[in-house]
């Protein structure tokens, strides 16, 4: 069963398409061709984005730009992961509305 996705406040300009694929990266970084639609529920056990392929890629563009992801590649294969400036706090936090100056961010585990 797919788990119900948090409530979200909308505290940030990021769409839900773009909190789906970051919700997945807390913490990791993700191949890319595993945030294609057609295998993110295999691959994350999350509900899907709803972005096709060249979206995609636009979307990640987009993040790369703001600063949200960066871009690795490892063995041939493209990775994505939140960079340093992000942290699970400021995304997922501040979208479920809880007060985050309790909670560690990924970036100090």
């Amino acid at each position: 069963m797919i788990p119900k996705l948090p409530f979200r406040t909308a505290a940030t300009d990021l769409s839900e398409d773009e909190l789906r694929l970051l919700d997945v990266q807390f913490d990791a970084a993700a191949p890319v061709r595993s945030l294609r639609r057609k295998y993110f529920l295999a691959t994350f056990n999350s509900q899907s984005h709803d972005l096709d392929d060249a979206e995609l890629r636009k979307t990640i563009s987009r993040l790369c730009e703001r600063g949200i992801l960066c871009r690795e590649r490892h063995n041939g294969i493209e990775y994505v992961r939140m960079t340093e400036l992000i942290s699970c706090k400021a995304v997922g936090y501040r979208q479920q509305g809880v007060d985050n100056r309790h909670h560690i961010s990924w970036q100090s585990w």
